[in-house]
């Protein structure tokens, strides 16, 4: 599904990354393991087509991801960040929705069919109670959580994950974490990086 190609980037003159070379297969759960200052963050820019490579390629299911425009990719990959506040009070179910953004036009408002997979999601979740709360007043933990609906609610064939856990207690840790291996059973391809070599072996609910 993804190769990453004698993949050469960084920033500036220097390239961090040097010849790299992976490829995953659908519904595969990879997790990079590494310390700080390694590459692991420039790594995940460069699949998400946010640092371009000075050599080498990263194509999905055939294309390269380069050469996407933004909506396609936002169609294709969903990516959850370490850390996220957002600069307006939005409820956690509109933050979600704003997952369904690439499958709409431009002066489009959701209808019924997005805001279901947003419940879905939210229920699955485990977080469907927090629905209606506003999203800044939430704690770091309960953020992540909605940052992680909100990925999902775009239906990506994967899902890139920086560090996701990592403001979760270990109860959210566990339940976080079985979920997106359960999702990658059905075929959703999976790349998370983090410091905890514990997190490759949760299991599936």
């Amino acid at each position: 599904m993804l190769v990453v190609s004698h993949l050469y980037a960084g920033y500036g003159q220097e390239d961090i990354l040097q010849d790299i070379y992976f490829k995953t297969k659908k519904g595969e759960f990879i997790c990079i393991l590494g310390a700080n200052g390694c590459g692991k963050t420039t790594l995940l820019k460069s699949i998400l087509g946010m640092i371009k490579p000075s050599s080498g390629k990263v194509t999905l299911m055939g294309d390269d991801i380069h050469k996407m425009d933004v909506k396609t990719l936002a169609q294709k990959i969903a990516y959850i960040p370490q850390a996220h506040v957002p600069p307006f009070p939005f409820k956690v179910r509109d933050v979600v929705l704003m997952g369904r953004t690439p499958y709409l036009g431009y002066f489009a408002a959701p209808q019924s069919q997005d805001k279901n997979i947003v419940d879905r999601i939210l229920d699955m979740l485990g977080i469907a109670w927090m629905a209606d709360r506003t999203y800044t007043k939430l704690s770091g933990g309960q953020r992540q959580m909605v940052l992680i609906a909100r990925a999902l609610a775009q239906e990506p064939a994967l899902l890139i994950m920086d560090e996701p856990a990592a403001s979760l207690d270990f109860g959210n840790q566990y339940n976080m974490l079985s979920r997106v291996i359960n999702l990658s059973e059905e075929g959703m391809g999976v790349i998370m990086v983090t410091h905890d070599p514990d997190h490759a072996y949760i299991p599936k609910l």
